[in-house]
């Protein structure tokens, strides 16, 4: 098999796991929204004075979301198979990284699923992502290096360290996404940029089970859109939104893991959702100051400021597309001084 049809083969099942992905979501996405009606996962904003929507909304779209990622993966990998020249490197990539990230994707769903029916506490949430966190880096999804600019050579973690820091990235990538899950179709359309362009940055690298993942991650949440653009006829829910910032941190991670030269996958991950997690740092901040607990919820992040300058709600989720729109291009931008 010559170079071009290896490529087109490679590019073939990163779209397939992109269209198989948008498929199942927007198909399954209906049901949901009956099973979190049934179940009672409904935000109901006459229970929260933050609230933006006038009418109880269906949480628990985060399911649809899991479906889409798992499906779409599943057949952007099985269609890589199908070639004997890529099917051994898809081996060589997949190993038990991918299964610790699978396995966690499922719990952190479940996790964010108990909290769109219960309301779990912010604090048991919390323990809850760092479970996740210390079980996916038990499978060997773990930052293992880093480098510095302009520093010869790579800095070697040890096990410890290696974890803490694994960890952390983790947890900061969940509750970066999920604290810009405030106005209808905003996390899903941000995480769909970011996705999109994570997968070419990957797919040019060669690294083909992070952009079959991140393929499937971008069509889940298109796919998710039409119901959730505003006026949303369901919600992503916590179900959703950890689920998003668990995959963009795991699967950044385990591309690490698979070529020294992405170690770089890593801040530029961080200046494609610089939009999300510039808002956190920001809320812990303005917290602090304000002597507040970190997790007591507010309407200053940056989507309630825009409605309070007289956007209208689809104006200000459309400004922070262009955003972080402007921040993907920055980052692939440095990825081609980098790669």
């Amino acid at each position: 098999m010559n170079g071009a049809t290896t490529e087109v083969m490679q590019a073939i099942a990163v779209v397939l796991a992109f269209l198989t992905s948008c498929a199942v979501t927007l198909l399954i996405t209906p049901s949901i929204k009956r099973l979190a009606t049934a179940a009672r996962a409904v935000d109901d904003p006459a229970r929260d004075e933050r609230r933006i929507h006038t009418h109880p909304i269906p949480r628990l779209g985060g399911l649809a979301l899991l479906l889409g990622v798992l499906f779409g993966t599943l057949i952007g990998w099985v269609s890589l198979a199908t070639s004997a020249t890529l099917s051994q490197k898809l081996s060589m990539e997949i190993g038990m990284p991918w299964v610790g990230i699978l396995v966690g994707a499922i719990c952190i769903a479940a996790i964010g699923a108990l909290d769109d029916i219960f309301g779990l506490g912010a604090w048991v949430k919390l323990l809850g992502q760092i479970f996740v966190a210390l079980l996916t880096t038990a499978f060997g999804a773990r930052i293992l290096f880093f480098k510095l600019p302009a520093v010869e050579g790579y800095i070697y973690l040890s096990t410890a360290q290696s974890v803490f820091l694994t960890v952390f990235w983790i947890i900061v990538m969940v509750n970066a996404v999920n604290l810009i899950d405030g106005l209808d179709g905003l996390a899903a359309g941000v995480s769909f940029i970011a996705a999109l362009t994570l997968c070419i940055l990957t797919f040019q690298q060669n690294i083909l089970s992070v952009a079959c993942g991140l393929a499937s991650v971008a069509g889940a949440c298109i796919g998710f859109l039409p119901y959730n653009f505003n006026p949303a006829r369901i919600f992503m829910g916590d179900t959703g939104a950890l689920l998003l910032g668990y995959l963009f941190a795991t699967m950044s991670v385990v591309g690490t893991v698979k070529s020294a030269l992405a170690i770089w996958l890593l801040p530029i991950t961080a200046v494609v959702l610089g939009y999300p997690i510039m808002d956190t740092l920001f809320a812990i901040l303005r917290r602090a100051s304000k002597l507040q607990p970190i997790f007591k919820a507010d309407k200053a992040h940056l989507h309630h400021r825009l409605l309070q300058h007289g956007l209208t709600h689809r104006q200000a989720v459309l400004v922070l597309y262009a955003l972080s729109f402007a921040l993907c291009v920055a980052a692939y931008a440095l990825s081609q001084l980098i790669f």
